[in-house]
């Protein structure tokens, strides 16, 4: 969705968000989470380099923080970048994003103690519990 607007503002990431603003409604938020996509390849998936784009979505920074750690966490289940990104973004954002990291860790393991092992790796207390939930178990 935004690899399509991107190009078209001159890479410019406000006027992006201001596009996935003026999405029908119910696509804002996955305009934003592909947003967050866009962020993760253009920033090198570097956890301050995402957060800061992800800080212009503005409004959509939730959905872009969600996007980014998904792509992350595709691209390399492994990638420490994963963690430290979810560390990093303002608190308030903090379990929507280790809840994203267990929705892609639980589409990659197929039982509920591989799920729990997948997410303990990179998350303990209160975001284990929003990974664990984000994968299913």
């Amino acid at each position: 969705m935004t690899s399509h607007i991107l190009p078209n503002v001159n890479g410019d990431w406000k006027k992006t968000a201001d596009w996935c603003r003026k999405s029908e409604r119910g696509w804002a938020e996955i305009c934003f989470q592909s947003y967050g996509r866009d962020v993760a390849g253009n920033a090198g998936r570097d956890p301050q380099g995402m957060k800061s784009l992800c800080a212009q979505a503005g409004s959509g920074e939730k959905d872009c923080i969600y996007g980014a750690i998904r792509d992350v966490m595709n691209n390399n289940p492994q990638d420490p970048n994963g963690k430290a990104f979810c560390e990093v973004v303002s608190p308030g954002f903090r379990p929507y994003c280790f809840f994203g990291m267990g929705t892609i860790l639980g589409t990659q393991q197929s039982t509920p103690e591989t799920k729990r092992q997948a997410c303990e790796q990179w998350a303990k207390g209160e975001d284990l519990t929003q990974c664990l939930m984000g994968a299913g178990v």
